[in-house]
């Protein structure tokens, strides 16, 4: 079967009188066969995206912070150096990601909670 994973994102916002607006969406086939969807507790020290069996490249992966208050940090590296940190996830938002190796996360100021969903590309 081909593809067999769907992504899509959109953007806009208005304002001032200028309105911008994109939205994209992907198709392609999946050679594996494992996928994950659950939440995974965030705390204050690096860990690591809790995938399971995904081989990672190539996967895609979808982070969403469940937290009302509190940000998520992303990293390459469980170190989080600043050339490290690619992404924050701020409350209530999300991110779409294809990494090329693994994914480590840290919350700013407390545990906060994380939406994970993950497919082998």
């Amino acid at each position: 079967m081909a593809n067999e994973i769907q992504a899509s994102a959109s953007l806009s916002a208005v304002k001032g009188g200028v309105d911008v607006q994109q939205s994209t969406s992907v198709a392609f086939d999946m050679a594996g066969e494992d996928m994950i969807d659950c939440t995974q507790t965030i705390p204050v020290t690096a860990v690591v995206a809790a995938i399971g069996a995904i081989a990672v490249p190539p996967a895609y992966l979808q982070l969403k912070n469940l937290d009302p208050t509190n940000y998520v940090q992303v990293a390459t590296d469980s170190n989080f150096n600043a050339n490290e940190i690619f992404a924050v996830i701020r409350p209530g938002r999300h991110i779409q990601i294809s990494p090329i190796g693994s994914v480590w996360m840290k919350a700013a100021n407390a545990n906060c909670k994380v939406a994970l969903c993950a497919v082998e590309a």
